[in-house]
């Protein structure tokens, strides 16, 4: 019999977790390094914290799943089973929307979907097995706070007027050598939000394009000691690279084209 409940269990636990991991994987770069610029609530919980949390979340889910599907299995449970598909689907689909397309519109009604049907989830879990719905009230908890998240970025961050910090990349490469993967002309920006004609792009004009954020852009150095560094930079023996990396502290305005 344990072999039985071992492998069903296995299985339950891993969809979920393993699910998570690889949508988490494809948004990992903009967690990393966008949603760091973005400004935050002061009730926010530090990034590496959400990590650990769904984590542990995805594991009650399944638990439960499997709980409900100890009780008679897919033919006697198809409507719970198949609502917390639809859910997992739903949360998933979070991820992609917030972090890779930035569109907090459409990542809060989804997170609002997801909200609704998870407290669905949970009382039809619980009428199976009052355990199976106790597993998905931390869920819908944080849920509720996901929601409350969201909906301050869709407030406060849809439209932002300064495009910060838009020399900071985790990239080594110079954004004005060849393979960067933008134009090289100088004033334009590269696809990974970086002004493409090096270090000095911005300094003896505007430079428009597209900021990290995926929306157009117009920015202009709007501080004299911006030139003064970079005349210092070029007047050492300093990499473009290093060049780059010192200017990104360096005030700057922005606007939305």
């Amino acid at each position: 019999m344990g072999s039985y409940f071992s492998v069903p269990l296995a299985i339950a636990l891993a969809i979920p977790l393993i699910a998570g991991s690889v949508v988490s994987a494809t948004t990992a770069d903009n967690v990393l390094v966008w949603y760091k610029t973005l400004p935050k609530p002061s009730w926010n919980l530090p990034t590496p914290i959400f990590g650990p949390t769904w984590s542990f979340l995805y594991a009650f889910l399944g638990l439960a799943s499997f709980v409900v599907w100890t009780q008679g299995g897919f033919a006697e449970q198809t409507g719970p089973l198949v609502l917390y598909a639809v859910n997992l689907v739903l949360n998933l689909s979070w991820m992609p929307l917030f972090f890779n397309k930035k569109d907090f519109g459409l990542a809060q009604i989804d997170n609002l979907a997801t909200l609704a049907t998870a407290v669905v989830l949970a009382k039809q879990f619980y009428r199976v097995k009052p355990v199976a719905g106790y597993l998905l009230w931390p869920y819908v908890a944080f849920l509720t706070f996901a929601n409350a998240l969201n909906f301050f970025h869709l407030k406060n961050n849809s439209v932002r007027p300064i495009e910060e910090r838009p020399y900071d990349s985790e990239d080594k490469k110079n954004p004005g050598e060849l393979g960067y993967g933008g134009s090289t002309t100088g004033r334009t920006f590269g696809e990974k939000g970086y002004p493409s004609g090096g270090a000095n792009a911005c300094l003896a004009s505007p430079c428009t394009g597209r900021g990290r954020s995926g929306r157009p852009v117009f920015v202009r150095a709007a501080a004299p000691q911006m030139k003064v560094r970079a005349a210092a930079v070029a007047s050492s023996r300093v990499t473009p690279v290093r060049a780059a990396m010192s200017l990104r502290q360096a005030p700057v305005a922005a606007r939305f084209a």
